[in-house]
Parts: C-alpha cells; structure tokens; sequence
C-alpha cells in the first residue's frame, strides 16, 4: 500500500486499526496498523511510543506534521540523561533521532489545544526481543496492544525492579518484590500501558523483554 493510500486510512481514523492487502482468497502475511495518539495542550507532555515498523523509523519520518515549537526529550542510556529535540520552522533540530517499536520518548505539545498524532506502519510479527539494561532505560512494548506490562505485554520483571508511568505532571512508580507482586503506594496493582505508551523502567538486570506475536491467525 503506497503512503497515499496509508494517509487517506489515517486521515479519518482514531483509535487503531489494522489492514492486510488481499487478492482473491490470498491475503498478504505482513500487516498494516495505524493509530491515532492524543497529546494535551501545552505545557503537558507524554511519554509515547511508536507501535509500527516504517522506512524511516525517525522523528523526522514519524513526527513531521507538528505544531511549531514542539519539543521532544529521549533517554540516553549511556550519559544516563535526556538528550532534546525541538521542532522549528518545519525540521527538528535532530532530525536522525530515532523512534523504533521498543523505544520511548517525551513529546511536549507547544500549543494550548490537544494534538493528534498519526502513527502508520508494518505490524512486528514473530518472535520480538527487546533488550533491557541493567539500570535505567525507556522502553515499550513492540506491539501495538496495550495493557497489563506483565500478564498481557509479556514483561518478566526481576524482584526489586521499578516500572514509572508518566501520568502528567508526575510519576507512577511500581515494584515488584521478591513474592512476584506489584505495588503501587503498598497497593498490590500491576502497571497498564495505554497503546502508543512508553515507562521508565529501573531494571536489576540486563535482560529481554519478549513477545510472539501474529496479527492474523
């Protein structure tokens, strides 16, 4: 399907959506998904993520029809710090940061109106790994499902791990103990994502964060 047809799909959908091209009977293997994410007015921001593979899974493929003055902060787990990305006179400044199914990152709407991102691509299938540090890292799920991290999204975590939902302006912080329950403020609760969400996560280990996955049967 060519991007004028993927934007016709987008241009009237919200929520998400799945499309396979189809000859008679035969129906391709690979899948299309689109989804449409909500963005606050200004000055909230999200944390998101990119549920679709495409060309070019960077910002300035992804993120290309914002309002002026948007703002991006990605995680960088080698400075253990925020690297930014701001959106002026149609370019991001970091026009080659990325956004790949698995990853995370602050999106800051500039304007005092919600804002509707469009995300569209090719639906990962198979066997997914997404590797997680020891230590602090942004990630999510590489499926565009949302729901409990483990028992849905497929998390293992390790006992003493934290799990941080950005639930503007503050955080959500859950750990997990050593008789495999999450807590939140002592409350046994497991974290949930919302499709297109990323979470901080302070992992004690380096491990895999995997899922099998088929859109069609």
């Amino acid at each position: 399907m060519g991007s004028a047809g993927l934007a016709a799909i987008t241009a009237n959908h919200s929520g998400l959506g799945f499309y396979r091209a189809k000859s008679g009977a035969q129906g391709s293997l690979n899948a299309i998904g689109s989804v449409v994410i909500t963005s606050p007015s200004s000055p909230a921001q999200i944390l998101m993520a990119n549920p679709f593979n495409t060309a070019d899974n960077t910002v300035r493929g992804l993120l290309f029809n914002v309002p002026e003055g948007s703002g991006l902060k990605k995680w960088d787990e080698a400075t253990q710090s925020y690297r930014t990305n701001l959106f002026s006179l149609g370019h991001w400044s970091d026009e080659t940061m990325t956004l790949r199914p698995g990853e995370g990152i602050f999106f800051s709407n500039s304007i005092a109106q919600p804002v509707s991102l469009c995300l569209t691509g090719e639906i990962l299938q198979g066997d997914l790994s997404n590797s997680v540090p020891a230590g602090q890292s942004v990630r999510s799920s590489m499926v565009p499902l949302g729901g409990l991290i483990q028992h849905t999204l497929g998390y293992i975590p390790d006992p003493g791990d934290i799990v941080y939902l950005y639930k503007s302006p503050g955080w959500e912080s859950y750990n997990f103990d050593d008789i495999d329950h999450w807590l939140l403020n002592g409350v046994t609760a497991e974290p949930v994502l919302e499709l297109g969400e990323a979470v901080f996560i302070n992992s004690q280990s380096n491990k895999f964060w995997r899922r099998r996955f088929f859109v069609w049967p």
